[in-house]
């Protein structure tokens, strides 16, 4: 299983429109390729500029809901905002529960949030993809090899 680690406050860019969103969904669609994998989306120190749009939302859970069922194992939202929580009210009510079920919003310091990670079956030291620079990378990979995906 892969895990890959997004953090909006820490893009390049913001994916924000329907031209963008295609080169978004390619990287769903390589994360689905290599195999089941979770998704650690973390909202710490997000401000304006990186909350994305309700319709930017809905289209990445119809693609989630359409494409990525089946490979992606769970969304845990670490750091959570009033955004995300906004958010995920918004689509609650329009995708299946199955996609819904997979999110898991988890809390606390940066210290109950490595071990809450760990009990959900997170292996190794946290720690190491909780830091990184980049937006999107596989944990399994070092940092000079990690995939960088903005967004």
């Amino acid at each position: 299983m892969s895990l890959y680690y997004t953090s909006p406050a820490k893009s390049i860019e913001i994916i924000d429109n329907p031209e963008k969103f295609v080169y978004f969904k390619a990287h769903l669609e390589q994360a689905k390729a290599e195999g089941k994998w979770i998704w650690i989306f973390d909202c710490a120190e997000m401000r304006n500029e990186h909350f994305v749009s309700i319709d930017f939302t809905k289209n990445l859970f119809k693609e989630i809901s359409e494409n990525q069922l089946n490979s992606l194992m769970g969304i845990w939202v670490i750091h959570p905002n009033s955004w995300m929580r906004t958010s995920i009210s918004v689509v609650t009510p329009l995708f299946k529960k199955e996609v819904i079920s997979k999110i898991k919003v988890v809390e606390g310091t940066r210290l109950e949030l490595i071990s809450n990670l760990e009990k959900m079956g997170i292996a190794g030291p946290a720690s190491e993809w909780l830091g990184r620079e980049s937006v999107m990378v596989l944990k399994a990979q070092s940092q000079a090899q990690a995939k960088k995906v903005a967004f």
